[in-house]
């Protein structure tokens, strides 16, 4: 219901023009946006070719998916800080003293995987993606902190994504957020674009199902 309701009511979204539930992108007139005429050999936007094909239009279930997005990662960050924010802090400073909790103590009974796994997969995997940004950066067009960055990002979600999913079996994505930051910091750029993405929101989903084997919820 809302989405007729929004596109009626709103007279500057052509809802005669394009379909509702539609996940493409439209021209002014309703056509399908044709993408591959505003990319140029570089596969960089072409201003030029975008001025005279015109702005994208969306349909307004794709508008509402973006904005419920946004909101999904801004309520997710709040809905732990004020729910589960003393709890983190308390068990941060429990495992910094070194002092183990009962499930901490039942799982010693079985034997640990080596930690030089993670770490040697998280150097081979840095230093390939770092040597891609670098030496291959006209292909990739994301320089060598874009993957530092989107590291970060996906290192500082993990948390509360993890905690939302154990309680709800609702992962939130960034997917959204990463196109949006990456879309500001390098404009006209694609493939940075998309690579950012994969480096921010696909290392995150994998950490929080890694975190799902270990019986997270």
């Amino acid at each position: 219901m809302v989405i007729p309701i929004a596109s009626i009511g709103d007279l500057t979204c052509m809802c005669f023009q394009i379909s509702h539930f539609s996940s493409h992108l439209y021209t002014s007139q309703g056509h399908k946006y044709d993408i591959s005429a505003i990319v140029n050999d570089k596969f960089e936007l072409d201003i030029g070719k975008y001025e005279e094909q015109g702005r994208i239009h969306i349909s307004m279930f794709f508008a509402l998916t973006y904005g419920f997005g946004f909101a999904t990662i801004a309520s997710t960050l709040t809905h732990v800080a004020l729910f589960y924010g003393r709890e983190i802090y308390e068990r941060f400073r429990a495992s910094y003293k070194g002092k183990e909790d009962i499930h901490t103590r039942l799982m010693r009974k079985y034997k640990d995987i080596p930690s030089w796994w993670f770490n040697a997969l998280l150097l081979v995997t840095l230093a390939v993606s770092l040597i891609l940004c670098i030496f291959l950066n006209n292909q990739v067009q994301m320089p060598w902190w874009g993957l530092l960055f989107a590291s970060a990002i996906a290192f500082i979600f993990t948390l509360p994504i993890s905690i939302i999913t154990a309680t709800t079996n609702q992962t939130p994505g960034l997917n959204i957020i990463t196109e949006y930051v990456m879309g500001i910091i390098l404009p006209g750029r694609p493939i940075a674009n998309v690579c950012f993405k994969v480096y921010g929101y696909m290392s995150m989903s994998q950490a929080v199902s890694f975190l799902s084997d270990f019986k997270l919820g």
